[in-house]
C-alpha cells in the first residue's frame, strides 16, 4: 500500500513541475521574426498552418472561415480556429485581431505567439480557446483600417440598429476640418499647419470635446473617418452565430482583442470597459490585479465609443455568465489619446490624409507612397527592436493571466 506521505510527495512534484513549466514559459525569448507576416494572404496561410501545426493536444478542435463579400476581391475570409477545454466546459478566451484592418499584422503576429508558446503550456482541463484571425479582412489586405465600405468595425458592432441613428454633434460640428474634399497635396501644408488648426479647435471647444468629436465614432458623414456604418458590415452575422454557438456550454468568457495605436511606445495597454456586473469584477480583479487598466468612464477623462466589438461582445454574452471583454493595445507612435501631444495630433493627421486621399485623390503618386509608409508605422511599426519589445512584454503578462482565468 502507497503510504499518504508518498502519495503527497508525488502530487507535489507534479504541482511545481506544472509551476515550473510556466515560468519557463514566461522566461523564453521569442524572435519577433518567427511571428510577423508581410501581407493579409501570408498571415492567414501563417495562421492556418499554426493551427494546424498546434503542439498540444487538439482533440476535437474546429476549425471554419466566415466569407467576407467584396466587389474587389473573391476569397475574403474571417477564419477562427476553436480548441476545446480537455475536460470540463468552464471558461472560454476568445481571441481576435484585425478588426482594424491593418492593425492585424500586430494582432496575427499576437496571436501566432499564443498558438506557439503560450497556449501549449497553460492548463487546459476547464479552459477553451476561440481565435479569430482579421476580423476586418479587407482592410488588411489593403492596409486600411476601415473595410470596403469605409466603415470602422469597431464603431459598426450592436445588437440593435439604433446605432446607426447615434448622433455626434461634436463631429459634425469638425467634419470639414476632419475630411478635406480635396486631393492630398504634402507640399501645400505640413504638420505644424494641422497642429495648429487642431489647437485652436480645442481652445475654442474644449478638448475633451474635440476629443470625443474625432475617436467616438459618427454615423453621418459617409466617407468621414471614424464611420461607423448605416447597417452591420456583412461578416457581423456570421460571426455572430459562431459566438454564441462556442460560448453557450462555457460559465465565463475572457475576450483578448488584439489592438495598436493607443498609447506610449511599445508599451502594453489594457483597455476594458466598466465592469457590467459584481461576477464579472470579480473575476477581473483576481485575473488582472496587479496590472493597470484603462477603464472607460462617464467623465471626461475617456472618450465614448459607440459599436465596439468589446462592448458587443459582453452584451451577447447571457447575464448568467461572467464576462471580460480587454482590449490588449500597443502603443506605436506616442501617447495618442492624450489630445495635444505630438503623438496624438500625427496620428490623426496622418488617418485623416489617408482617408483624404482614398476618397479624392493623390497630387502625385509620391504623395501616396509616403502616406501609405507613415500609416504602416502607425499600425504596424518596422522597426525591430519596438517588434521585439512588445513580444517580450506580452511574454511577461499574458500566460499569467491566462493562468490565473483558468483557476475561475
Amino acid at each position: 500500500m502507497i503510504k499518504r506521505s508518498t502519495i503527497f510527495v508525488l502530487l507535489a512534484c507534479l504541482l511545481f513541475g506544472w509551476i515550473g513549466q510556466m515560468a519557463q514559459a514566461r522566461d523564453i525569448t521569442v524572435a519577433w521574426q518567427s511571428l510577423w507576416s508581410e501581407s493579409y494572404d501570408l498571415s492567414r496561410d501563417r495562421f492556418l498552418q499554426e493551427t494546424q501545426n498546434f503542439e498540444g493536444d487538439a482533440t476535437c478542435c474546429e476549425a471554419g472561415a466566415i466569407a467576407v463579400p467584396s466587389k474587389t476581391d473573391t476569397d475574403l475570409t474571417v477564419d477562427w480556429w476553436f480548441l476545446p477545454a480537455t475536460k470540463e466546459h468552464r471558461n472560454l478566451v476568445i481571441v481576435s485581431s484585425g478588426v482594424h484592418g491593418v492593425e492585424g499584422y500586430v494582432g496575427a503576429a499576437m496571436q501566432n505567439l499564443m498558438l506557439k508558446h503560450v497556449i501549449p503550456h497553460q492548463d487546459r482541463s476547464q479552459v477553451a480557446y476561440l481565435f479569430l484571425h482579421a476580423v476586418n479582412p479587407w482592410g488588411f489586405r489593403h492596409g486600411r483600417r476601415v473595410t470596403e465600405n469605409n466603415v470602422d468595425l469597431n464603431r459598426n458592432m450592436s445588437l440593435k440598429n439604433e446605432l446607426y441613428e447615434t448622433g455626434n454633434s461634436a463631429y459634425d460640428q469638425l467634419q470639414e476640418f476632419l475630411n478635406p474634399k480635396e486631393p492630398v497635396d504634402l507640399s501645400i501644408a505640413g504638420h505644424s499647419v494641422f497642429a495648429a488648426r487642431l489647437v485652436s479647435l480645442s481652445a475654442r471647444y474644449g478638448s475633451s470635446f474635440v476629443r470625443q468629436a474625432t475617436l467616438g465614432g459618427q454615423y453621418r458623414h459617409r466617407h468621414g473617418i471614424y464611420f461607423g456604418g448605416d447597417k452591420r458590415e456583412p461578416q457581423l452575422d456570421g460571426l455572430q452565430s459562431l459566438l454564441l454557438k462556442t460560448m453557450e456550454p462555457y460559465r465565463n468568457v475572457l475576450h483578448v482583442d488584439f489592438h495598436t495605436g493607443y498609447g506610449r511606445r511599445a508599451h502594453l495597454h489594457l483597455i476594458a470597459n466598466k465592469p457590467r456586473d459584481l461576477e464579472s469584477k470579480k473575476v477581473r480583479k483576481a485575473v488582472f490585479f496587479d496590472y493597470p487598466l484603462d477603464v472607460a468612464t462617464d467623465d471626461d477623462s475617456f472618450y465614448q465609443v459607440s459599436g465596439d466589438m468589446t462592448v458587443y461582445l459582453e452584451e451577447l454574452v447571457p447575464v448568467e455568465k461572467t464576462a471580460n471583454a480587454i482590449c490588449f493595445e500597443y502603443g506605436t507612435i506616442g501617447n495618442v489619446g492624450t489630445l495635444g501631444t505630438f503623438g496624438s495630433i500625427s496620428s490623426l493627421r496622418r488617418m485623416v490624409l489617408e482617408n483624404q486621399g482614398s476618397h479624392h485623390g493623390y497630387a502625385s503618386e509620391s504623395d501616396r507612397e509616403v502616406i501609405s509608409r507613415r500609416i504602416a508605422e502607425l499600425y504596424n511599426p518596422s522597426d525591430d527592436c519596438y517588434r521585439q519589445t512588445i513580444v517580450d512584454r506580452t511574454m511577461a503578462q499574458l500566460p499569467m493571466f491566462l493562468e490565473r482565468f483558468a483557476g475561475q
